[in-house]
């Protein structure tokens, strides 16, 4: 079990990002989120699995905020797993 701690005032923001597929490669990250535009950069040349850890942790990161970094991480890689359970698994165009 994963508990993330109840932080008092968390800016919860539920809206839609902007989701640009990039070649990133050449930068230290997969993915960057621009919390203020809610703008996702996502690197394009990930497998299925890693493609949706990503997308997840960034959209974490626009719609909650004020999470710590280790926090994002844990929600993130939980989804991540649950929803790979259920058989997602990503189709390249």
């Amino acid at each position: 079990m994963v508990v993330i701690p109840y932080v008092p005032r968390t800016k919860v923001v539920l809206r839609k990002p902007r989701i640009t597929e990039k070649d990133l490669r050449e930068s230290v990250v997969l993915g960057l989120a621009t919390k203020e535009d809610f703008e996702i950069d996502i690197e394009k040349n990930q497998n299925s699995k890693e493609f949706l850890s990503t997308l997840i942790h960034e959209c974490c990161h626009v719609w909650l905020p004020d999470l710590s970094e280790a926090n994002i991480i844990k929600m993130s890689d939980m989804l991540r797993d649950i929803i790979w359970s259920k058989g997602y698994r990503r189709l390249m165009k």
